[in-house]
């Protein structure tokens, strides 16, 4: 893949959703709850027409 915004986005996205997690969610954390939410992000993200590593969705759809 060459370098680029579509780069970007496939190494930012849902990666920067994790560290938003991690960074925001200082008392309680529920990985569970992330997991549900992340399912959601992917729509926006698909809707969006971002490019993003679906690999990380693999096992928890």
């Amino acid at each position: 893949m060459k370098p680029g915004v579509h780069h970007a986005e496939y190494m930012l996205l849902p990666r920067l959703a994790a560290m938003s997690e991690v960074a925001w969610a200082t008392e309680r954390r529920d990985y569970d709850d992330f997991v549900r939410r992340l399912g959601t992000l992917r729509g926006l993200y698909d809707r969006e027409g971002y490019r993003y590593a679906d690999f990380v969705f693999r096992g928890i759809e």
